[in-house]
């Protein structure tokens, strides 16, 4: 679809998309991507993203959202990126004029295809704001790209204005955010928005933010929860993934998606990507094919204790060693997503909270260099008896692993999916068996699903791997075919052999 003579936008009510028309049936149609908050659930003959069809019980979800094509004049001015800048435009005074026009960020005051107006200043004060800048900054460290809270003026860059009501330039209400959409690899000097609607939420501003802006680099909406591309709701700071990431988690009550396309799957939250027809996309590969990777090296990461599977009281420990080429500048400890303490020098210790509910949770430590670059480790705990079985867990952890519920396989970065790093698996852990690449889970002899076995780390430790016989008897490891494995490196900052664990 050709961005240049075809536009087509979808006119989104909170709750019930309206459906998409052609733009020359809409006069003065709305160009935008953006997330609407939500007023509340859907109607209930309508399952909205995230309902599981027939169930009568929507889950909570991320706002909806509205798309229409850019188009774009010139082909030529996107043979490469023409900025590595993204400028967060905090609204203040008349900061925020906003004129009717071809959207250019470089112009004075700014033009935009999405209205026109003034927005009022960002409302959240300065920890919110602080906050914000500083999750954008770890979000786009793996990118050569610069994140600014200072206006480039008329030099090329992207803008992100942040603050305001979707009313104050002509869009409708309930809008947390939008931005142009083009299936060309980005739209030069665009501007997005996202509205000072989102309260004391800075995770959120800062996920919509991601969301919009990649709209502009042809991104399109996800199902993985843990993704900015997502309407899926997730508790915690949302990354880019680096995997194949199914399109979707946007579609009505019809089983269509804001631009008209087929959704499928259990939930009908499927459909294939807006550009190129695939059905799906690496929202890492996407941006750093534009951008280019990010040159700081990020801390390693390493949790001491507690151990993966261990079963924990409230008020537990945790104990991380954290290092860096040049310093480390910050961590932080995050359980299930929620940030729990954050501390600025060693030793790296923190508390848990005095209570967690039984289950499985995950403990995760992340330390940051003095650019702002983020490295990472993850270990899952259990409170109380644990699982029994895979009915035990969520959708998304389908896997009863030790009494702990994982990512199983089939699901996006789960068991035995391929992995290139261990950003790409659930896990973190991605393991290298000469070239054949797959995420892994910690185990035991005998604790690993169907078609898995468990083998030595070389660490002391062992991991669930695809195909791999834990009977076999001879000297070396072999697959359930018999036939040798080579020693495997996992990805995580280190290499360690992997050798076959005889059962004991």
């Amino acid at each position: 679809m050709r961005a240049t003579n075809l536009q087509r936008t979808c006119a989104v009510l909170v709750g019930r998309p309206a459906g998409c028309r052609s733009k020359r049936q809409v006069a003065g149609a709305l160009a935008v991507a953006g997330w609407l908050v939500s007023a509340g659930p859907a109607a209930a003959d309508i399952p909205g993203p995230g309902d599981s069809a027939g169930s009568g019980a929507p889950l909570a979800l991320r706002p909806r959202t509205e798309m229409m094509w850019e188009p774009i004049v010139s082909l030529s001015a996107l043979a490469q990126v023409n900025s590595h800048k993204i400028y967060l435009n905090r609204c203040a005074g008349s900061g925020c004029t906003i004129v009717q026009g071809a959207t250019n960020s470089t112009s004075d005051p700014v033009h935009s295809s999405l209205g026109h107006g003034v927005l009022s200043p960002f409302s959240r004060g300065d920890v919110a704001w602080n906050t914000v800048v500083a999750c954008m900054k770890e979000v786009y460290a793996p990118f050569n790209v610069e994140i600014t809270e200072t206006d480039p003026g008329a030099e090329p860059h992207f803008e992100i204005v942040i603050g305001g009501t979707p009313q104050q330039i002509g869009l409708g209400a309930n809008l947390g955010g939008v931005s142009p959409f083009s299936c060309l690899p980005y739209i030069p000097n665009s501007v997005v928005f996202v509205f000072d609607v989102w309260g004391d939420d800075p995770d959120e501003i800062c996920a919509t933010a991601a969301q919009e802006i990649a709209h502009s680099f042809a991104l399109d909406h996800a199902i993985e929860p843990s993704d900015p591309m997502t309407y899926f709701t997730y508790k915690g700071r949302r990354h880019y993934m680096n995997a194949q990431i199914q399109c979707g988690s946007d579609c009505d009550g019809n089983h269509r998606s804001p631009l008209g396309a087929t959704c499928t799957g259990a939930d009908f939250q499927s459909h294939p990507c807006a550009c190129g027809g695939a059905q799906t996309q690496n929202d890492v590969q996407v941006i750093s094919t534009l951008f280019g990777d990010g040159s700081a090296t990020p801390p390693a990461v390493t949790i001491v204790s507690p151990h993966v599977g261990d079963t924990v009281a409230p008020g537990f420990r945790v104990m991380a060693e954290i290092s860096d080429d040049v310093a480390v500048a910050s961590a932080e400890l995050r359980i299930d997503g929620e940030l729990i303490q954050n501390i600025t020098g060693g030793p790296y210790a923190f508390t848990g909270p005095a209570s967690l509910a039984d289950g499985t949770h995950t403990l995760e430590v992340t330390g940051y260099d003095n650019t702002g670059a983020p490295g990472r480790a993850r270990v899952q705990v259990i409170v109380g008896a644990g699982c029994k079985a895979g009915d035990d867990c969520s959708e998304d952890a389908s896997t009863c692993l030790a009494g702990r519920c994982v990512a199983g396989p089939g699901t996006p970065g789960g068991l035995g999916e391929a992995c290139i790093t261990a950003n790409d698996c659930k896990s973190w852990q991605c393991a290298n068996d000469d070239g054949a690449k797959y995420c892994v889970e910690a185990c035991k002899p005998g604790q690993c699903p169907s078609n898995f076995g468990c083998r030595d780390d070389g660490q002391g430790g062992g991991v669930c791997w695809p195909g791999f016989n834990e009977g076999f008897s001879g000297c070396a490891a072999t697959d359930t075919a018999g036939s040798p494995i080579a020693s495997i490196a996992l990805g995580l900052g280190f290499a360690a052999a992997l050798v076959r664990r005889r059962r004991g």
